[in-house]
């Protein structure tokens, strides 16, 4: 008799692709909620376990969700349903659906986050060398045929459905290396990105000083929201999961387009 797939047998197989020592030490990664025990034969992937996304994994009838974003970041003082996220973890226990985390480890690791993005906003263009790493969740690619600005703008937009593209420059200018960074974007980042030579950073989101001294390095920085910026790993994920366990049915969510509300 096969032995069935735990939620532990996924986690740790996780841990391979993500380690968690990779995670930043403020995040909280790995098992949040739920039985290392349980079996399980449908997932749902997705960047958040808001509850649209909870929903949509009882619509699934998965008995785990990985989710990129920790439900759980400070200590819980109470359960209580008339509060949004902790409303969320009594329905996950209701539910009997378990939760994994793959945040900060998953934006580092090789064929994580920041390379799905970077692969996803390369198609149709050709690099002259390999990705290279820029900080620690930044990709450098130089492109072997330059873009404007305004053209990777317009690219970009269309291409990850950011109606809220925006840039720190008014001015157009041919780009031909750019730095990849999902999330937001550090400021400790800035000056390996200068170093770098990068004409380009492309991200989810930035604070307004650092978007200042970018401008005033001359690179150009492009926010296009923190989870358009994300979203491209998803499937990726879902379907490296999917080859190692045929058995199992992995279904990906989205989650809210509020970007496209937004703007």
């Amino acid at each position: 008799m096969t032995k069935p797939v735990t939620v532990q047998t996924i986690a740790d197989y996780l841990n391979v692709l993500a380690p968690a020592d990779l995670a930043e030490p403020w995040d909280h990664t790995g098992l949040l909620i739920g039985s290392p025990d349980q079996p399980v034969r449908r997932v749902l992937v997705s960047l958040d376990a808001d509850l649209s996304a909870i929903n949509a994994a009882v619509q699934h009838q998965a008995e785990l969700m990985i989710c990129h974003h920790p439900l759980i970041f400070s200590p819980l003082s109470s359960l209580r349903i008339d509060r949004p996220n902790e409303l969320q973890c009594v329905r996950l226990i209701q539910e009997k659906i378990s939760l994994i985390a793959a945040h900060t480890n998953l934006d580092a690791a090789e064929g994580g986050t920041a390379d799905c993005l970077a692969a996803y906003l390369l198609q149709g263009h050709e690099i002259s060398v390999a990705l290279q790493p820029c900080a620690v969740y930044g990709r450098l690619a130089d492109i072997s045929e330059p873009v404007l600005l305004s053209d990777w703008r317009r690219e970009v937009a269309v291409r990850l459905g950011s109606s809220g593209c925006r840039l720190n420059t008014g001015h157009d200018r041919l780009i031909r290396r750019v730095v990849f960074w999902p999330g937001a974007f550090s400021e400790d980042a800035i000056e390996p990105v200068v170093q770098a030579r990068a004409d380009l950073v492309i991200c989810g989101e930035v604070k307004h000083h650092v978007n200042l001294a970018l401008a005033d390095f001359g690179v150009a920085l492009m926010d296009v929201g923190h989870d358009v910026s994300e979203r491209p790993v998803l499937r990726p994920l879902a379907d490296t999961l999917q080859q190692v366990w045929p058995q199992i049915s992995f279904a990906v969510h989205d989650g809210i387009a509020y970007n496209g509300i937004a703007y």
